[in-house]
């Protein structure tokens, strides 16, 4: 399925669907393209994050597919197996180039859904305590 976050409504193709992008609470499953109208950091964070190629309506520069070098998307299969960097409160939020975000990483981490950077550190700072040798062992 492909989302049209707009604002207004738009004339829509078979196969698309319309969201009003002001009351965005998390990607939706089952998207294999997203086209914004106007401007959605968060919304285009979130689908890139999931893998899934963002689209700029009329300004076809700005549009964007899944970064595959460095980017963890979703939670991984074996969480133990994630690297944590020991600076990863330092960590961007979001994806801007190569290397980890802190809402990637929290992902990978965490089968809930990660939508802000409270929920982020929870969740590194639970596989972090998960990872801790116990006392006395």
């Amino acid at each position: 399925m492909e989302l049209v976050y707009a604002r207004e409504a738009q004339a829509l193709n078979g196969g698309q669907a319309q969201r009003n992008p002001r009351f965005f609470t998390e990607p939706e499953a089952g998207v294999s393209r997203v086209v914004l109208v106007g401007d959605w950091p968060e919304i285009e964070d979130a689908y890139l994050a999931r893998g899934v190629t963002v689209n700029h309506y009329g300004r076809p520069e700005l549009d964007r597919k899944p970064a595959t070098t460095g980017l963890i998307t979703g939670q991984a299969e074996d969480p133990a197996a994630v690297p944590i960097p020991d600076d990863w409160q330092s960590l961007p939020w979001s994806q801007t180039g190569r290397g980890t975000s802190l809402r990637a990483l929290a992902s990978a981490l965490s089968p809930a859904p990660i939508l802000n950077k409270r929920q982020a550190v929870a969740a590194i700072a639970a596989e972090l305590a998960r990872r801790a040798p116990c006392p006395g062992a």
